[in-house]
């Protein structure tokens, strides 16, 4: 299992919130962490990854 959470990046540098996280708060819902499965991790990564490749050929 791995444990996702959305949290605003930070810039280690500068100590600032990323120009994303300052733009659009998170939902409280979605903020709060979350357990996945390695296999849910993998399929997320398939399915951009083929929609990467759908995305070269169709240009």
């Amino acid at each position: 299992m791995i444990r996702l959470s959305a949290t605003p990046a930070i810039d280690e540098a500068s100590g600032h919130r990323s120009a994303s996280s300052k733009h659009g708060e998170i939902n409280s819902a979605l903020a709060k962490p979350m357990m996945v499965s390695t296999n849910e991790v993998h399929a997320a990564i398939d399915l951009k990854l083929i929609d990467i490749i759908l995305l070269e050929k169709l240009q």
